[in-house]
């Protein structure tokens, strides 16, 4: 959840292959499970870190994917 460190968060990734990874989250305002495949190439995701609620997420790969996170600002 990282929800010691609240943020806005950017995280780019790049895979090989469509739709063999993806970002999973539950949308902090209706609970439901989303699930958001990554694309051949390069993908954007931008999301808020809280405490509360926290911010519950995890990503899945099977096969070779690289992410590059930056936090972009603390939230007060």
């Amino acid at each position: 959840t990282n929800w010691g460190s609240p943020a806005i968060r950017m995280y780019l990734n790049y895979v090989d292959e469509s739709d063999k990874s993806f970002f999973r989250y539950i949308n902090p305002d209706t609970q439901e499970m989303i699930t958001s495949y990554d694309k051949k190439g390069w993908t954007a995701r931008l999301f808020n870190i809280t405490r509360d609620p926290p911010f519950w997420h995890c990503v899945y790969a099977e096969t070779s994917r690289i992410s590059i996170g930056f936090r972009i600002k603390e939230m007060k």
